[in-house]
């Protein structure tokens, strides 16, 4: 975590770039609150993506990080579904969930569209 942390603080310097937080959850319904307590020790985080969340549809309500706005493409069956968490600073101009399956894998693709300041 330390390696994240100077990442961070060293990537601040810049004004024209995003701080993004990449996780896979695994499920991610017994973690939110790890998730939540690792969000707030890093600052400066405009964005988190979490991956195989394992979330249904209405799950995603009860998952929030307080001063981000949330976007969820819930799982379809076993695994799957991704959350993207936006600095409420920032402007979302669209989201879009794709579903696609493609050589007999199939996969979510949430796309946030954003407008920076």
């Amino acid at each position: 975590m330390d390696s994240i942390h100077r990442y961070i603080e060293h990537k601040q310097n810049y004004v024209s770039s995003l701080n993004c937080l990449y996780l896979n959850a695994r499920s991610v319904a017994n973690k939110f609150t790890k998730v939540k307590d690792l969000v707030s020790t890093i600052k400066g985080l405009d964005i988190i993506i979490v991956t195989e969340t394992w979330l249904n549809c209405e799950d995603g309500a009860f998952f929030h990080i307080q001063g981000f706005n949330a976007f969820f493409a819930s799982r379809l069956g076993r695994g799957g579904g991704v959350t993207v968490f936006v600095r409420e600073s920032i402007k979302v101009l669209d989201s879009l969930i794709l579903r696609r399956k493609q050589d007999g894998i199939g996969f979510d693709v949430l796309r946030v569209d954003q407008e920076v300041h």
